[in-house]
């Protein structure tokens, strides 16, 4: 579709529908947008929202409904000799105009939050812009192919940018908190700074703060998080659903608070896996989008998120690789429950409330939109220097842009190559911030660890584990008969060789052990990733009736030590 599409003027004195024009939109006019499938989109400049008719609702009140009678339709050329508007010819000049422009892009349209507009930092507020920092008193940016359609106000007053040296102390309130690694307090610093502005940066990072009962989880949510982000981000919580979420968002790109992120039955489960699937196809702006087909059958819908989300919980239920790569997992220590902790508190509750104001937030929101190009740049630079101190490029996305943030609370500038290096080589990273174990080590991980019932003559019989058989079958453990080891995991779709253990791709037995994982089907595809790890070229028997081409497994990948 043409950026600037040439749309048919009218033939009286309104102005053309061009978008693009310099000059500020009039308050009244609609600017046809396109078509798809017999539905033809409008802005409505009065609404400035974009209106979707399929063609049988080209009528009178539908038009009404994007313009007004007095200040707009009667001054088209529709108007009849004793001022009846011809609503036919006017359907048809529409719906033409439309067909003139080509199919509709919904990609041009763009909901609240900030984002990124040919090199220009834009911070969409319902009812205003502001653009590199200046307040501009409407929705239109001259220039742009992009639609900025107006939703509920957010942050009515929007004071000056915060100095750097007040926008520090949100990094030194971080800091103070009970961590299990000091980086956590950086990283979720450098969230806050960079959440406001999520729907303009390459790569949408996202946390989970964790820790057990009376580790102070609440009081980060509701003081820090809550506090920061309060009237800009959407809050959620508990049995909220990855639809509601996404429906709630639309085309809006604003960061998602979500506490108690628990998982504590199947549907719970099943519940926050579609969000972290949601959370997953957010991160990367290259991300596809999420497509749902509707229910009577009139098209699929499209979706593409642009958030970054906080969660919140006892448990952190991240179960793919994929999952723990987009998710920094932040963990507080409980309090030792003495004097000096309470102390501790108390003073640092203090600085909480009398820094993190509404005022505050608001002037933290507009410095990280003015520094919107800057903290693009900062986060490659930091994605390259973890990337190489780490190994991957997802931990260096990830972790880049919070850092980029987190550096963005100490300085307005640019962060050299050097300077970047220097700061990641002095951090200690582990496994909830860098690269997580890939998908085959924990299949691995979860099979050798489950449980099965063994048996043998004389009424012997026990609980062992996988691993435990592995070892018994092969003669290691001789508390378990090495053939009733070997005769229980055949039953199960596994049996061992003296350089490892075969595994079926299609045992039931093995089915129902990875029932509700990420490997409940063709787990075979994920153990052959294993190092020496290979399909075998015959079938091989496991027990009686079954026979499969099996996963070979060597023993120095399910055992490292032993071998």
């Amino acid at each position: 579709m043409r950026d600037s599409p040439e749309i048919p003027e009218w033939e009286d004195e309104i102005p053309e529908h061009d978008i693009h024009d310099d000059a500020p939109l009039p308050e009244e006019g609609i600017v046809p947008l396109g078509h798809d499938r017999g539905t033809f989109f409008y802005l409505s400049r009065a609404a400035r929202q974009v209106f979707a008719l399929p063609a049988q609702q080209h009528t009178k009140s539908h038009f009404l409904a994007m313009a007004s009678l007095p200040h707009y339709w009667a001054r088209t050329q529709f108007i009849g000799e004793k001022g009846k508007i011809d609503w036919d010819a006017a359907a048809d000049h529409l719906m033409r105009s439309c067909r003139d422009i080509g199919i509709y892009d919904p990609e041009r349209i763009r909901g609240r939050g900030a984002w990124h507009d040919d090199g220009r930092a834009v911070l969409h507020l319902g009812d205003r812009l502001i653009v590199d920092g200046i307040p501009v008193p409407s929705l239109t940016l001259p220039g742009s192919r992009h639609v900025y359609e107006a939703g509920l106000p957010m942050l009515r007053d929007i004071p000056a940018p915060l100095p750097s040296a007040d926008a520090h102390r949100l990094v030194k309130i971080c800091a103070s908190l009970n961590w299990e690694k000091p980086i956590h307090g950086t990283l979720l610093a450098g969230f806050l700074a960079v959440a406001p502005i999520c729907g303009g940066l390459a790569w949408r990072p996202s946390i989970w703060l964790t820790g057990r009962s009376g580790s102070g989880k609440t009081f980060v949510y509701e003081n820090i998080i809550a506090a920061c982000l309060r009237g800009y981000a959407l809050f959620v919580q508990s049995k909220t659903s990855e639809a509601g979420i996404r429906q709630r968002l639309a085309s809006d790109a604003r960061p998602v608070a979500f506490d108690e992120a628990e998982a504590e039955d199947t549907a719970s489960q099943q519940r926050i896996q579609a969000v972290l699937d949601l959370i997953r196809q957010s991160a990367s702006e290259s991300g596809g989008e999420i497509v749902k087909g509707s229910a009577n059958q009139s098209g699929a819908r499209s979706y593409r998120i642009r958030s970054s989300f906080a969660l919140v919980s006892i448990n952190v239920s991240l179960q793919h690789a994929a999952d723990e790569s987009r998710i920094s997992v932040l963990t507080l220590r409980p309090s030792d429950g003495t004097h000096a902790a309470a102390e501790r508190f108390a003073a640092l509750n203090a600085e909480v409330q009398s820094t993190l104001t509404p005022a505050f937030a608001a002037s933290l929101i507009a410095r990280s939109a003015r520094l919107l190009p800057t903290i693009r740049a900062n986060a490659e630079t930091f994605a390259h220097a973890v990337a190489l101190r780490l190994g991957s490029r997802r931990a260096g996305d990830q972790l880049g842009a919070l850092l980029a943030g987190a550096y963005s609370l100490h300085s307005d500038g640019r962060i050299t190559p050097e300077q970047a290096a220097d700061y990641v080589a002095r951090q200690a990273w582990d496994a909830t911030t860098a690269e997580t174990e890939p998908d085959e080590t924990r299949l691995l991980a979860h099979l050798t660890q489950h449980r099965l019932r063994v048996a043998w003559g004389n009424g012997g019989a026990t609980e062992a584990t996988v691993g435990a058989l592995i070892e018994a079958a092969l003669g290691r453990d001789e508390r378990i008969p090495a053939d009733a080891a070997e005769r229980t995991l055949r039953e199960t779709g596994m049996r061992t060789d003296p350089g490892g253990l075969f595994v079926s791709n299609t045992h039931p037995a093995l089915a129902a052990i990875l029932k509700g994982t990420p490997w409940h089907a063709q787990w075979g595809r994920a153990l052959v990733r294993l190092p020496g790890a290979e399909w075998t070229k015959k079938p091989l028997k496991f027990a009686f009736a079954h026979v499969a081409k099996p996963v070979f497994i060597p023993m120095s990948a399910i055992d490292p030590a032993a071998g």
